[in-house]
């Protein structure tokens, strides 16, 4: 793309973003309001509670899908209930110029909050899922995936200083910035997990630029901060541009900084790019992954306190161990059963959040449906669904999100999952997990299908 193109398209967004920012924010009112965003609420979309909101609201945002894309022109806080595994900002099939599944008007402050959200597929020249101009808002404990630009697949700001907590930038791809890229403009990105986003051109890795971060001019800072297993056309590249500012930091390849390791993360279940059968790039998807840290991590405890957010993505406080983790994810201790015995009464504590039913596979034709339900579910925050290709291998997170739950401690539910990346005639074996309010799992299966063109039929 030419000069003058590539001019020429960026001026036509930061007007469209100006404009809408002046029309959204013409009404005024003298004190604060929550306007609330959901099924039965008053307002269906978070866009429309924008709209109507003045500088200084709250929009709250409940547990669903939103398929929108949404621009903040004024001062707001847009946060929401249960957090991003419960509540998604899905741009999905709404592509075309100026539809990054979250863009900021100019002239925003630290006082504009994003908080607790999944924010995907955005599509976009500038900023895939989330574009910031002339602004500096505060992003926190967001998963941002998905996303496809030319310049900053995950995150692009232009002007300010945007503030990044708690958030994990990962699977976007694009020509240059794949996690985030930084034109004239100074972020500070806090414990936040920059995984497995790519940037690829198909020229030389030094075409292809900051698969992680790039910064075009000015510098960022970065703290507390995992960046690993970004790739530029297929090699690995973490940070790339001008000046960048790291410290007490994890990232492949090294950094020159206080505090800075350059060592595997472990994570739980990295996710990784697939190549859909094909040697063309262009029909790759991200299969997603599982970004806590395992017990063994080297970045346990060896962040800083300094600056740090005061919880996780998840909302678990900091620090959990001896200090602060690095990343998006706090290792907690998983919480163990306890059976306290007296001479008159034995009690035990619950060992599951859920009293599962049944858990089923059931093939078709290149897809397999995962079916289950519950008698009860107690302080159930989820369900996570795992494949894997022999039952004994590693097994792949197949769901973007939390699924969330439906039951009660007193009454169950009923679930569906369809799995579509699957190929007929290979067996295919599925765990479920239900996850509680506090973070404890609880893995169920496995159990095993094999799609076929016509099943039942033996060919």
């Amino acid at each position: 793309m030419n000069y003058r193109k590539e001019q020429k398209m960026k001026m036509r967004k930061n007007i469209l973003l100006a404009v809408t920012a002046i029309v959204i924010s013409l009404s005024t009112s003298s004190y604060a309001a929550t306007l609330e965003v959901g099924s039965g609420k008053p307002y269906t979309t978070i866009q429309s509670a924008i709209t109507a909101a003045t500088s200084g609201d709250t929009v709250l945002v409940y547990d669903g899908t939103y398929h929108e894309t949404i621009i903040v022109g004024k001062k707001l806080i847009v946060k929401s209930v249960n957090g991003s595994g419960r509540t998604i900002i899905d741009a999905a099939g709404l592509g075309g110029h100026f539809t990054s599944a979250v863009a900021f008007g100019s002239g925003l402050g630290r006082d504009t909050e994003l908080n607790g959200f999944t924010i995907a597929h955005g599509s976009d020249f500038e900023g895939g899922n989330i574009g910031s101009y002339d602004s500096s808002p505060t992003i926190s404990n967001c998963f941002v995936y998905g996303g496809t630009a030319v310049y900053g697949a995950g995150i692009y700001c232009d002007g300010g200083a945007l503030l990044l907590t708690s958030c994990v930038i990962s699977g976007n791809s694009c020509a240059y910035g794949g996690g985030i890229y930084c034109a004239d403009y100074s972020p500070t990105i806090m414990n936040c997990t920059i995984s497995q986003n790519r940037t690829d051109n198909g020229g030389t890795i030094k075409d292809a630029r900051g698969a992680g971060i790039f910064c075009s001019s000015l510098s960022a800072t970065v703290i507390n901060t995992i960046i690993w297993g970004n790739t530029a056309n297929g090699l690995p590249n973490t940070i790339s541009g001008g000046s960048v500012n790291v410290s007490y930091s994890d990232i492949e390849g090294g950094w020159t900084g206080t505090g800075n390791i350059s060592s595997d993360p472990q994570f739980v279940m990295p996710g990784y790019w697939s190549n859909n059968g094909t040697a063309y790039t262009g029909d790759d998807y991200w299969v997603p992954g599982d970004f806590h840290l395992k017990a063994a991590s080297p970045c346990l405890d060896s962040g800083t306190s300094s600056g740090a957010p005061s919880i996780d993505i998840e909302g678990t406080p900091r620090p959990q161990g001896a200090g602060f983790d690095m990343g998006a994810y706090e290792y907690a201790e998983p919480t163990t059963t306890t059976t306290v015995v007296t001479t008159s009464t034995t009690t035990t504590a619950p060992p599951t959040v859920v009293t599962l039913i049944d858990f089923k596979a059931i093939p078709s034709n290149s897809t397999v449906t995962l079916v289950w339900s519950t008698a009860s579910e107690i302080d159930n925050a989820g369900f996570n669904l795992y494949r894997s290709e022999s039952e004994d291998g590693e097994y792949t997170i197949i769901n973007s999100s939390l699924i969330p739950a439906e039951g009660s401690p007193t009454q169950g539910a009923s679930y569906e999952f369809i799995d579509n990346e699957v190929k007929n005639r290979k067996t295919y074996y599925y765990k479920l997990e239900d996850i509680d309010l506090n973070g404890t799992s609880t893995m169920h299966g496995p159990v095993k299908a094999v799609p076929r063109l016509i099943y039942g039929a033996g060919k």
